[in-house]
Parts: structure tokens; sequence; C-alpha cells
């Protein structure tokens, strides 16, 4: 008896290890050996003919002597540093919208919720600029006031501002975030405070805003990671293609892709890494620290 039961075990063991072996093979292949290879990718100097060991000289040449990677860094940081905040409080009136309990609010969250799931990056970037051209010209606003740029301050500018302009169009995700954290606080909190006498601008920044910390935290947290590696792909539809945009993703591929330089690629890919990962941890530290209520003055 004791024999079949290990038997069964054995077997059901056996089975589960098949059933997510499609999964472990394609973590293995797509992402834990390219992981490793650009780790000592990141030491050589590649050639197709041959390849040597320079160690750190890579790293120290994007650090000390590379002008492009610290302008392409600068920009990708002051674009998340735009975007970031924008996204976060536009999704965050959204979902006050469509917390409401009105007639048809099913089909409004819908709405809001399907350029997510409707429209990939390349879709977005193709059709986004031809639907807000015909609303705001920036580069136009600009010179109404008597201020003029260069042609390529112009397609900097309207770059920047069509890419944050698509990327609140697709605030899906964290608007679903705050909604669950919206329809997660107690109602009678809300009584209470009304009885009190509290209006509605108070019991937004009283209750609403303290008890959403923690979904702010995670909507920062997904937004930051989003704004600095999802870029690629809108800016380069934009850039039809072409390798002009300053964007950081863009720099790599540009090293990587059509200079050949793999090796020095893959070290700048993880200086990027290291420099994202350092924001999101401090934005995390900080995050918890001031906006989950009973951290606050520790």
């Amino acid at each position: 008896m004791k024999l079949k039961s290990l038997n069964y075990k054995k077997k059901n063991i056996l089975m589960s290890y098949i059933a997510i072996s499609p999964w472990l093979i394609g973590f293995a292949v797509f992402f834990a050996f390219p992981l490793l290879f650009s780790i000592v990718l990141s030491f050589l100097k590649w050639s197709f003919n041959g390849s040597t060991f320079i160690w750190l000289d890579n790293y120290k040449e994007a650090l000390f002597n590379d002008g492009d990677f610290w302008y392409s860094l600068g920009v990708t940081l002051g674009y998340g540093a735009i975007s970031i905040p924008f996204t976060i409080l536009f999704s965050f009136l959204l979902s006050l919208l469509i917390n409401q309990k009105v007639k048809g609010i099913g089909f409004f969250r819908m709405v809001y919720f399907l350029p997510v799931v409707a429209a990939s990056d390349v879709v977005v970037a193709k059709i986004g600029p031809e639907i807000f051209s015909r609303m705001v010209n920036v580069n136009v606003t600009l010179e109404s006031f008597g201020i003029q740029l260069s042609q390529n301050m112009q397609n900097f500018i309207s770059l920047f501002s069509t890419m944050l302009t698509l990327g609140l169009w697709r605030v899906g995700i964290q608007m679903l975030i705050f909604l669950a954290g919206l329809q997660s606080i107690d109602p009678q909190v809300y009584e209470a405070a009304e009885i009190d006498g509290a209006s509605w601008w108070k019991s937004l920044w009283s209750i609403t805003i303290p008890l959403l910390g923690p979904f702010t935290i995670i909507n920062i947290v997904f937004t930051v990671i989003e704004s600095f590696t999802n870029v690629f792909t809108i800016a380069r539809v934009l850039a039809q293609g072409r390798s002009v945009t300053p964007f950081f993703m863009d720099y790599v591929y540009r090293l990587s892709f059509e200079e050949y330089r793999l090796g020095y690629g893959a070290a700048v890919s993880w200086i990027f890494l290291i420099i994202v990962i350092s924001v999101v941890l401090l934005v995390y530290y900080y995050s918890q620290r001031y906006l989950i209520p009973t951290q606050r003055g520790e």
C-alpha cells in the first residue's frame, strides 16, 4: 500500500513537471540564458571575427567618455519625471469619475480601458498623432508667443509632447488599480465623515487619498518601470523607423543592432537596469514612508 502511494506521488510530481516544462523551457531559453549571456557580453569587445575580454572598459567608457549615453539617459529620466506624475494624477481622476453610481457606468469603464486591450503600442503610435495633431500643436502654440525654435528642437518637442499625450491615453491599468482601491474603502467611513460635517473635498484629502496609499505605491512603481522601458516602440514608430529618437532604449538599439557594438550595448543596458532598479527602490521606500498612513511620522 505504501509502495503504491509512493509511486502515485512520484507520478503526480512527474506530471506536474511535465505540465510546467514548456514554461521552464521558455524561461531558460528566452530569459535566463540571454540574461546571463548579456552579463558576459558586457565584459567583451564583441566582433563576429572574434571577441576579447576587456573587463570594465565598456562600463568606464559609458560613464566617463560617452556624451550620448548621458544625453539619452537624461532625456529618458526627464520624460519619466514629467510623465509619471501626470499619469498618476490623470488615472486617479478617471477612477474617481468611473466610481460614481450612475446608469451606464459599466460602458464608460469599458471605453476608458479599451485602449489598453484593443490597441498595441504600434497602433497607438500610428493613430495617435493623427488624432492629437488636430487638437493641439505645441510648436504652433510657442510660435504664437513669439518663441522661435530650430527644426531639431521643434522635432524634439513634437516627439516629447506626443509621447506624453499617448502615455495619458493608455492609463487603463492604473485607473483600474485606483478603482479597486476606491471600492475597497468602507462606505461607512464616508457616512461618518458626512455626519461630522466634512465636505467632499475634505473627505477626499483626509480619507480617500490616505487610504489609497498602498494602491498609489503599486501604480507609481508600475508607471516608473513602464515610463523608462516602454517608450522604445512608440518612439520608433513616431520616428518612422529612423534611429533619431533621444530615448535610452533607442540608443541601446542603435549601439547593438546598427553599429554592432554588442558588448558596449550590453554594458550600457546593465547600467540602465541598475539605475531603474535604484529609482524603483527609492520610489518604493519614500512612497511607503509618506503614503501609508500608519507609517507617517515614524
